[in-house]
């Protein structure tokens, strides 16, 4: 979350933490890590004490009402990334034709509610044949398609009907389903 907690105004950094140089107010900026926002100050110890931010955009933070040592905790938001789910049913030519197959999103065992999702959670991508004679082919990243038929596959991320992904940032998948010829 929070990587770093630099002295804005009224401290210096020393070895086990921040030596307050003043006794009216203490300015802390809190820098997060990729991946993480909104840093807030929480767990101060000593309850007197008020922590608020004054500068969000820069993330500053005033420390007042301490008279004595006391430590607080810097802690930020895991970022909402956009994760995004697209289904193509594609005929023994590549063409996409309008059969209906799908694919779901899954975040804990429950459909994904909108779209998006937490920095460092799973989400579940579950593909399933819902039409008679297509095959699942693949989940892949950076579909490209013109004039009804695919133009570059992309990447192939997954082969499994189910797969799982660990969210980095933001992500659209594709679940590939192909017709298979049946020769009697």
């Amino acid at each position: 979350g929070v990587e770093n907690v630099s002295i804005v105004e009224g401290g210096t950094i020393v070895t086990n933490g921040i030596r307050v140089t003043t006794d009216t107010a203490l300015k802390v900026k809190l820098t997060t890590g990729y991946g993480y926002v909104k840093p807030v100050i929480t767990n101060i110890s000593d309850a007197n004490i008020v922590a608020s931010e004054v500068d969000a955009e820069n993330n500053i933070w005033e420390i007042t009402g301490f008279t004595t040592e006391f430590s607080f905790t810097a802690e930020a938001e895991p970022t909402d990334f956009a994760v995004r789910i697209n289904t193509l049913s594609l005929d023994t030519n590549d063409v996409l034709t309008t059969d209906e197959n799908s694919a779901m999103l899954l975040q804990n065992g429950s459909s994904l509610v909108g779209s998006k999702a937490k920095y460092l959670s799973v989400v579940n991508y579950v593909a399933s044949v819902q039409t008679a004679g297509y095959v699942f082919y693949g989940w892949f990243t950076g579909v490209e398609s013109a004039e009804g038929k695919i133009t570059n596959y992309g990447t192939l991320v997954s082969e499994e009907l189910a797969y799982d992904h660990t969210v980095l940032a933001d992500i659209s998948l594709t679940a590939i389903f192909k017709f298979t010829e049946v020769t009697i």
